[in-house]
């Protein structure tokens, strides 16, 4: 709902972008790396910061592996 309301005004918004600017508008300095942790900790509330940077770059590259 909230992807199509900001597409209205910013056609190119994606979906990350929206949720930025909506955590932003409660708390201006929060960083795009803690917007990511708190979207991810409402789904999976024991979730460490390495393993939401692995979902994220997991989600652009599918293949990659960590070492």
């Amino acid at each position: 709902m909230n992807l199509l309301i900001y597409r209205e005004e910013f056609p190119l918004i994606t979906p990350y972008e929206v949720n930025l600017l909506i955590y932003r508008e409660e708390f201006p300095q929060i960083t795009p790396y803690e917007v990511n942790l708190l979207i991810y900790r409402e789904k999976f509330p024991l979730i460490t910061p390495y393993e939401v940077n692995l979902l994220i770059y997991r989600e652009k590259f599918p293949l990659m592996h960590v070492v």
